[in-house]
């Protein structure tokens, strides 16, 4: 990673920090109600997540194929 990118990751950490994205105003306005697994945070991170588990899921295949 370039330093230019990590300079980037962290200005988007701080404004964040400053304007969480799971403030209750945004909640609200959109009639979500927030919980572990169902807010706008988890949204965000399904698509870093799913592939993930979709590599696990393809290994656990070959790997146990009776299973």
């Amino acid at each position: 990673m370039s330093e230019e990118e990590k300079q980037k990751r962290i200005k988007v950490r701080e404004f964040l920090k400053q304007n969480p994205i799971s403030s209750p105003d945004y909640l609200i306005r959109y009639g979500m109600i927030e919980q572990e697994t169902n807010s706008a945070n988890r949204f965000a991170k399904a698509p870093r997540t799913i592939p993930i588990i979709l590599d696990i899921c393809k290994d656990m295949t070959e790997l146990c194929p009776n299973a």
